[in-house]
């Protein structure tokens, strides 16, 4: 599978369950991601610092202005490789979720999300990490979403166990 390049969004192979209606254009996604239903991504928020936040002072199709006014958004989203978002989350614009992160069902993403860590709740807080910090220090240096097909399938043996995957890495058999 190749990467998808689609209204300025690019997702990495081989993720899927994502919906592009759910999310903002230039945001980037990694490889590897799994989305469940109902994930928002970047989505506009309504300005705040005007007297109504309701569209009909910034979209024409109102029928109130004779040009849509262009709302400032936040920077774009990243969520890098190997993430999992559960139903019905949402990711706030300008949020970056690091490599190997999970995010809850339900939960709304309101800052960056370190690697390896486990958030959930409104809004989102960390729960736990996946595994120690040694552990996540060296899987994050290995780019191995990059490697191809053939090297990963040799490879599946050694991702069930990280210590035993690190290992197998470090002795040059991966």
């Amino acid at each position: 599978t190749e990467d998808l390049i689609y209204k300025g969004c690019k997702i990495g192979r081989y993720t899927y369950g994502y919906n592009l209606n759910e999310i903002s254009a230039g945001t980037q996604i990694g490889c590897f991601c799994s989305f469940a239903s109902g994930v928002k991504i970047g989505r506009m928020n309504h300005p705040t610092n005007y007297v109504s936040t309701h569209p009909f002072l910034y979209y024409s199709n109102r029928g109130f202005i004779k040009e849509d006014k262009t709302i400032p958004q936040k920077e774009r989203v990243i969520i890098e490789d190997d993430v999992w978002i559960g139903n019905n989350a949402m990711i706030l614009p300008g949020v970056k979720i690091g490599r190997g992160a999970v995010i809850g069902a339900g939960a709304v993403v309101t800052r960056d999300v370190p690697s390896y860590a486990v958030y959930g709740g409104v809004p989102a807080r960390h729960i736990k990490w996946r595994f120690e910090k040694d552990i996540r220090d060296k899987l994050v240096k290995i780019d191995w979403p990059s490697w191809d097909d053939k090297q990963l399938e040799k490879s599946i043996p050694y991702f069930y166990d990280p210590e035993i995957f690190l290992e197998m890495y470090e002795k040059g058999k991966l």
